[in-house]
């Protein structure tokens, strides 16, 4: 086998030397961009300031509508359960009155009726107009 030697030489990895110049010139190249992202960062908090209470108006609107969109569904959900429980409760009662009117009708005790009378207010009469005789 014949062995291929290459046209540049390898060189063994160089040691760098400390050179105080560039150490100095990265310094200041860092000092100045610290700088000058400081005074950046000041100016964008300043601005910012003069938009933070429409910002907070924004933000207080936001979460008064999610409120009130919440509370329409919890609402709706309550009515739901409301109507059920409603029905289950009358339901509950009418069994309870159909198995206890015999039991208190033996002990005497008047048995409670089926049917409620309406609860309607009694409507408001005109004030009738006397007529004097001529």
């Amino acid at each position: 086998m014949v062995r291929k030697t290459s046209k540049h030489p390898v060189t063994a990895a160089r040691r760098t030397e400390f050179q105080p110049r560039k150490l100095l010139l990265a310094s200041i190249g860092a000092i100045s961009l610290g700088r000058k992202q400081v005074v950046q960062s000041c100016t964008n908090a300043a601005r910012d300031i003069n938009h933070l209470p429409a910002k907070a108006e924004a933000m207080v609107k936001e979460a008064e509508f999610a409120a009130r969109k919440l509370r329409k569904q919890v609402e709706g959900e309550v009515s739901k359960f409301q109507k059920k429980a409603l029905l289950l409760v009358t339901e509950a009662r009418g069994q309870a009155e159909k198995r206890l009117n015999p039991m208190l009708a033996r002990l005497g005790v008047r048995p409670v009726s089926a049917k409620r009378r309406s609860t309607k207010k009694p409507s408001a009469r005109k004030p009738s107009q006397r007529r004097r005789a001529a």
